[in-house]
């Protein structure tokens, strides 16, 4: 069972990222430690990739079938993606 409901994380980092730009102007990187979750920027890579899986490759993109009535429609694809590492 996790130590934090899935709001409490939410918040949680959420204050975090605020603290961000309070204590971190100016300056190339940053950590800022709360007791139950915390964020780390900076220029330079802090993660040892030899020891990080790949991402699964995505799915192709097909175009959109041509369109057989005579109607004027648009389509708009938005694609979000989130990674949060525990």
């Amino acid at each position: 069972m996790p130590d934090l409901s899935k709001q409490d994380c939410t918040d949680c980092l959420i204050g975090a990222y605020g603290n961000i730009t309070t204590y971190s102007y100016g300056k190339d990187g940053a950590r800022i430690l709360k007791p139950s979750c915390n964020i780390r920027y900076e220029p330079a890579s802090f993660l040892d990739r030899a020891n990080v899986a790949p991402l699964p490759s995505s799915p192709p993109i097909y175009p959109p079938s041509p369109s057989t009535n005579s109607t004027n429609s648009e389509c708009t694809l938005s694609i979000y993606v989130a990674f949060v590492c525990v």
